[in-house]
């Protein structure tokens, strides 16, 4: 349980006005005394907003403070013409004179989306890491492996004329070919496990 859903039994809301998290706009004071009078314009016929929008409202209201820098933005505007940038009455202007949910910014991720995104990249990160190191050991192996085969093994795995044996380029690619298929999945289990 968070605070915010602590603070709200106080108010006497429904369970699912109880549970918006408000935390998100704890830096502009936003409480659930805010929550509490939405739900009282639901309660009156005068909103028709839904516990659902007003979290996604809050959500994106912070997002948008947060990582669009809205507040300064704000701020900026009302001091070129004379006055000040209140975060609580804007979005509640929104919300209670409106009606209507916050509208997200189009750069806004969910916090389910964020953590989705921030696992993924985590993910790709780790896996070109691993992939990196697989590589780089596979061409040491490939090297060690190719110094240390005798000559006569080395014909048996090229079949070739000895045409083909004057292009080392060709005789590397099918060493390189042999390698990765009949000697590196046993190579690659003694040095990684399975």
């Amino acid at each position: 349980i968070n605070d915010s859903s602590q603070q709200m039994n106080i108010f006497d809301l429904p369970p699912e006005w109880a549970e918006i998290d408000i935390d998100g706009l704890a830096e502009i004071r936003f409480s659930m005394t805010h929550v509490l009078q939405i739900y009282k314009q639901v309660q009156k016929g005068q909103s028709f907003l839904t516990p659902e929008q007003i979290q996604e409202s809050i959500n994106a209201f912070a997002f948008d403070i947060a990582e669009n820098k809205l507040l300064e933005r704000e701020r900026e505007k009302a001091t070129k013409r004379g006055g000040f940038f209140d975060p609580i009455r804007y979005f509640m202007g929104i919300l209670l004179k409106r009606g209507v949910p916050y509208s997200p910014p189009d750069n806004y991720e969910s916090p389910k989306e964020r953590a989705l995104r921030k696992y993924l990249e985590r993910q790709r990160t780790i896996q070109a890491r691993r992939q990196k190191l697989e590589d780089e050991a596979l061409g040491l192996a490939f090297e060690d492996w190719v110094h240390n085969i005798t000559p006569e093994e080395k014909k048996s795995i090229i079949k070739m004329d000895e045409k083909d044996a004057k292009n080392p380029e060709f005789v590397q690619k099918v060493l390189k070919g042999h390698f990765g298929t009949e000697v590196w999945p046993t190579k690659r289990l003694d040095i990684m496990g399975p």
